[in-house]
């Protein structure tokens, strides 16, 4: 399936880790079902874009996103909730993002938005870098980078905030 403007998301699950760092499975769509979302995909945890330039920006301007009307920014990040947890108390220690694991990339391949990596990233199938702006359930924007490798249309410079009402 392709990513369409006006489109439901899909009813499934990812993960995350509790306050006792046991691995918990949520349906995404009961996380995303009311009120108005950021959702960035990123294609893996620790990775250089996406921890020195990608997801700073949105961590930053975290606050002020939210305080012009949208409810919640997620991350779905292509890898295990441990990984995806160690590398959300590096980067985001106050917790202004909520970080998922998508390591099945069923959100991801549910939109076709996964790539195979060039061989010499070592990293194989992951998620496109993607930015959806989702209202009550129903994709609103989609913006995807055209490579992994490339951070173009995906940050929040690139939202209309407009959206967020």
């Amino acid at each position: 399936m392709k990513v369409i403007l006006g489109q439901r998301i899909p009813d499934v699950s990812v993960g995350y880790l509790d306050e006792t760092g046991s691995p918990v499975s949520t349906r995404l769509r009961s996380i995303l079902d009311k009120g108005t979302h950021i959702v960035i995909g990123v294609p893996g945890a620790f990775t250089p874009i996406c921890t020195k330039r990608h997801l700073p920006r949105f961590i930053e301007k975290a606050p002020a996103l939210k305080q012009s009307g949208f409810d919640q920014i997620s991350c779905i990040v292509s890898n295990d909730p441990f990984a995806v947890d160690q590398w959300r108390r590096q980067i985001d220690p106050e917790a202004r993002l909520r970080f998922y694991a998508d390591g099945p990339m069923a959100f991801s391949r549910w939109f076709g938005l996964t790539e195979t990596l060039p061989e010499h990233l070592h990293m194989g199938e992951r998620s496109k870098r993607y930015l959806l702006i989702i209202r009550d359930g129903v994709i609103q924007r989609v913006n995807i980078e055209r490579m992994v490798i490339e951070f173009t249309c995906t940050g929040p410079d690139d939202l209309d905030a407009s959206l967020a009402f």
